[in-house]
């Protein structure tokens, strides 16, 4: 298992589980940094730790996000960076790892956001909100991880286009910090992508006068943001606007929330629900985003089964195609890691058809992105 893999299934509380942070201010007069410095070059250093000292001290840097807050923590962890020299002891520091690190905690901040929007503890203050958007997207271009920044910013947009659709007070709010996040992004995306290539043709104007070439690390720089992403995002905003658009223009409203949808207690919705959710189906085959129209007919499969046995398979299929259908996009976009999460929804989809051949399909590509081949796909 990969450092970066291992350190985030710890710090990374899993879905549900996490406490939302109204006070960012530090519980402790101590300098966070220097109780940050030591471990983080314990964690930067370019060797193998064993298992359990990096789990301990990932567990102190938690504990350190704990009591300070993930911003100020995060924070800190970048200004120890910038501090720090390339190499301790002679050993090289791989400092990738500590923008991964501070991602990580910016992620967990956004992600609050999203999880918590409609309740009652959620006041959000829209300009901060920005700030750790790009805060995050910073991180995530420090660690070269910017297409895995992209995708885990879809992946809070698409729980965000979901939940605007579900029995929400709120869902004015979710769609614009759905619109909000991918035009942030797209905005960061497209000034770095300038800014790069402003660099590198500068320092390629310079490096010619002495008869040399830019360097690999400025041509690799340069290339991590791909101008067809950038478009993608522009063609995902705008997806987002005719949803917007469209389902206030609805006669129906749902009926169930989406999580009790199975729930006897309001088996007497469910013909509601459904003409509601069909009435979603047919404004995204319109336009829209595709995964939503997806997660869309998941549920509309899970009603119609509940009825009938079987009678969900045509929407299960549909859906399936889809995902399928949105992980070649994406992959061709390099979102590598996001095409494997809809492929693994597609198989789970596949699966409740019953459908040998379908099944099967389904497997074979979830298999090319399990294989030690895998990286190919990040």
């Amino acid at each position: 298992m990969s450092f970066i893999k291992r350190f985030t299934q710890i710090l990374t509380p899993p879905p549900g589980s996490v406490t939302r942070q109204t006070n960012e201010i530090p519980t402790s007069d101590a300098p966070v940094a220097a109780n940050i410095l030591p471990l983080l070059v314990e964690l930067l250093q370019d060797r193998s730790l064993p298992p359990d000292e990096l789990r301990m001290n990932l567990a102190q840097l938690k504990q350190i996000a704990c009591d300070y807050g993930l911003a100020w923590t995060a924070g800190d962890i970048l200004d120890s960076i910038e501090r720090l020299p390339d190499t301790q002891n002679g050993v090289p520091l791989k400092k990738e790892r500590g923008y991964e690190l501070a991602a990580d905690f910016y992620r967990q901040i956004i992600n609050q956001e999203v999880q918590t929007i409609g309740g009652e503890t959620n006041s959000l203050d829209r300009d901060k909100f920005t700030a750790t958007v790009k805060k995050f997207m910073d991180c995530k271009f420090g660690a070269e991880k910017y297409t895995q920044g992209i995708g885990a910013i879809f992946s809070m947009v698409d729980t965000l286009i979901l939940k605007s659709c579900d029995v929400v007070t709120e869902r004015s709010i979710c769609l614009y910090l759905a619109t909000h996040m991918i035009s942030t992004v797209q905005d960061w995306s497209s000034e770095k992508q300038e800014f790069l290539e402003q660099q590198f043709n500068r320092r390629r104007r310079q490096a010619a006068q002495f008869g040399k070439e830019a360097s690999d690390e400025e041509n690799r720089l340069v290339s991590q943001i791909d101008t067809s992403l950038i478009l993608h995002l522009k063609d995902t905003q705008a997806e987002i606007e005719f949803l917007a658009r469209g389902i206030e223009r609805l006669t129906t409203r749902p009926t169930i929330p989406f999580d009790r949808i199975l729930e006897s207690e309001f088996a007497s919705e469910r013909n509601a629900q459904a003409t509601y959710l069909n009435g979603i189906v047919d404004l995204l085959n319109t336009g829209g985003p595709a995964v939503l129209r997806a997660s869309i007919l998941h549920l509309l499969g899970t009603l119609y089964n509940a009825e009938q046995r079987g009678a969900g398979t045509p929407a299960f299929l549909a859906a399936t195609k889809i995902f399928e259908q949105q992980a070649d996009v994406e992959l061709n976009l390099g979102l590598g890691k996001l095409a494997g999460t809809r492929v693994t929804y597609a198989l789970a989809l596949a699966e409740k058809t019953g459908r040998a051949d379908d099944i099967g399909r389904v497997k074979s590509r979830l298999e090319q992105f399990q294989s030690p081949q895998r990286n190919s796909f990040a």
